[in-house]
């Protein structure tokens, strides 16, 4: 169930959770959403600090996403430098405020680890809401996940993207989709899917 360098839940613990939840959402209507993070320009950090370095930075990621989360919501490390947080009864719109908020607890602060000059990361994420109004699956809602990802890395990282489903009741209202793009001064950035 666990990983085994930061004690937070393992891929396989995720993807059967993920199953879990999205069923819950099935049988209950309450929102579900997941977000996936990826560390920014990691791969750096290992070649100019070392893998023990890195190892150390990714147990401080994970101190700093735990901090950030509820006791209900299911954070895991997918593996290197990625990881997911399964957040049940939760709507899109609180899911990138949430997002968002684990993106600045790691990025306004550098780390400090033994033998090295502070290191300063950031991640980017990508979020998705688990409908029960599209005929989706947990392995589509990973898929919109990294997807948003991808987006966010792409639009210049340290960001958040999600995924916004049209004429869904769930969906941000497009002021709530303002005041998340202005928080922090970092961009969230939106991407509408058909119905």
């Amino acid at each position: 169930m666990l990983d085994e360098l930061t004690g937070m839940y393992n891929l396989r613990f995720f993807r059967k959770q993920l199953r879990i939840e999205t069923a819950r959402t099935k049988r209950s209507g309450f929102p579900c959403s997941l977000i996936i993070f990826d560390i920014d320009h990691f791969k750096r950090v290992n070649d100019t600090y070392g893998h023990p370095v890195g190892d150390q930075a990714i147990k401080e990621v994970t101190r700093r996403i735990l901090r950030s989360i509820r006791s209900i919501d299911y954070a895991a490390r997918l593996g290197g430098e990625e990881f997911s947080i399964i957040l049940p009864s939760t709507r899109l719109a609180d899911a990138v405020r949430v997002g968002d908020r684990v993106r600045k607890v790691i990025s306004e602060s550098p780390f400090h680890i033994p033998g090295a000059s502070p290191v300063k990361l950031t991640v980017s994420g990508g979020v998705a809401e688990y409908s029960i109004h599209l005929d989706s699956s947990p392995e589509n809602l990973l898929k919109e996940a990294d997807g948003a990802l991808y987006r966010a890395k792409r639009g210049g990282k340290s960001q958040i993207s999600y995924i916004v489903t049209n004429n869904h009741e769930t969906s941000p209202s497009p002021k709530e989709r303002r005041r998340t793009f202005i928080s922090g001064g970092a961009p969230a950035i939106g991407w509408d899917r058909e119905p």
